[in-house]
């Protein structure tokens, strides 16, 4: 799960431009599902990424358990966003 998290991370990151190919039907409709695809796939990671943070919290907790209340209220704290920051 991790190893697809770093790759769609760095498929974001270390984006390349590219022309786009319009020189026939095919061609457009070849890069847009390339597209379609590459949006699925940043998706998807980003939903593996929350069931890890999860899996996280259920080993830190395991480990450390007076950590545990700490630990669950830090990430509910940061999935909720900050209204009064400007």
């Amino acid at each position: 799960m991790a190893k697809a998290i770093v790759k769609t991370r760095n498929i974001i990151v270390h984006s390349k431009s590219s022309a786009i190919p319009l020189a026939t039907t095919d061609d457009a409709q070849h890069y847009l599902a390339k597209i379609k695809a590459t949006e699925e796939q940043i998706l998807q990671s980003a939903k593996q990424a929350v069931e890890l943070l999860d899996l996280l919290v259920v080993e830190l907790s395991a480990i450390d358990p007076d950590e545990a209340l700490w630990l669950e209220s830090y990430l509910v704290g940061k999935s909720q966003p900050n209204l009064e920051a400007k």
